[in-house]
């Protein structure tokens, strides 16, 4: 009876395992199951992680880089993609004046795929918008956003950027999330133009104004001629120039900030500058500065090849007669084209 019992050979403990076993591992598994829908065990849960991350910033790495080298490391700084996305991440999240300037700084250091802006120019503009931080926030539900869309059109201009900021601020309006790229350029519409209700902005264009067209060290027709190629062109190796006149014209250009060099091309220094001074705006003004202005531009446009554009014979005596009066001030692509006139 005791076998069958199974006590005194051991057989019955033997045969109590598995059950025991069982019992042990289904009461584990309800623990563990219970354990997972317990309140305080969903603290660290998968959506927390997730909260949690979103609010560590994304460019840690990037950012230490650029510490590490006392902020000398241009390459450090944040570009393209993960720019944009740090921008759309700063929109509600509170950052230090650390980050605030690491951003800063990228957004002009990404300038570089636009125009070649002067170093100086760079450090002015970012001193200014540090400074004016505090009160551009106060306008803004995305600070860094705006600056993107006012550099996109200034390409780093200190003169234009400051004065775009201060108008955001002195507007009653606030520029909501989503409205900055139409709220900029509305304000650049109205503000940035030759009828400017702004005096510093209008004084500005009218310095420009004079460089180009009562310029007394340069000829406006050439001055105009060479940054009228650019606009045509969308900007010009300058070592293919061989003209010693159009060289010098362009050469006074870029001592005026009114073009750059980008890449070895010349541009126009940004979006503002060529939207007023556009092609139409120098069309209707190269003409005033010569009887024959509109000849010779269509007969130097077609490389000197165009006979039709030639003058006739009175044209040619007029333009003789123009020129003594005026000093016989002509450089010798217009001596060829009235050569050229008086032997068609």
């Amino acid at each position: 009876m005791e076998v069958n019992q199974g006590h005194g050979n051991g057989l019955g403990k033997w045969k109590k395992k598995p059950v025991e076993f069982e019992r042990e591992l289904s009461i584990t598994i309800e623990n563990l199951v219970w354990g997972a829908q317990r309140p305080k065990k969903t603290v660290f849960s998968q959506s927390w992680v997730g909260n949690e991350a979103l609010l560590k910033p994304p460019y840690g790495k990037v950012m230490k880089a650029w510490s590490d080298s006392n902020a000398q490391k241009s390459e450090s700084l944040l570009r393209g993609y993960l720019l944009q996305g740090t921008i759309n991440w700063a929109d509600g999240n509170r950052l230090n004046e650390g980050d605030r300037d690491f951003i800063i700084d990228s957004l002009l250091g990404d300038m570089d795929k636009y125009k070649t802006t002067s170093k100086k120019e760079k450090e002015d503009v970012a001193q200014f918008l540090k400074g004016f931080w505090s009160k551009l926030k106060t306008k803004t539900d995305n600070p860094y956003k705006v600056v993107q869309e006012i550099l996109s059109w200034t390409e780093c201009q200190p003169f234009f950027t400051e004065k775009i900021c201060r108008i955001i601020y002195n507007n009653e309006s606030k520029i909501n999330k989503g409205e900055e790229t139409q709220r900029i350029a509305i304000i650049v519409e109205k503000y940035c133009n030759n009828d400017s209700e702004d005096e510093e902005i209008a004084s500005h264009l009218h310095g420009i104004y004079s460089l180009l067209i009562d310029n007394e060290n340069y000829d406006s027709f050439w001055l105009l001629f060479s940054y009228r190629k650019i606009l045509k062109e969308q900007g010009i190796e300058e070592e293919l120039i061989n003209d010693v006149v159009i060289k010098t014209s362009l050469d006074f250009l870029q001592e005026s900030r009114l073009v750059v060099n980008q890449h070895s091309k010349l541009q126009i220094h940004n979006c503002i500058y060529q939207s007023i001074f556009n092609e139409d705006w120098v069309e209707r003004h190269i003409l005033y500065s010569r009887p024959y202005a509109q000849k010779l531009l269509n007969w130097l446009d077609s490389n000197c090849q165009d006979n039709s554009q030639l003058l006739n014979q009175q044209e040619t005596q007029e333009t003789i007669k123009w020129a003594r009066e005026n000093g016989n001030k002509l450089t010798s692509q217009e001596h060829k084209f009235i050569s050229f006139s008086l032997a068609s």
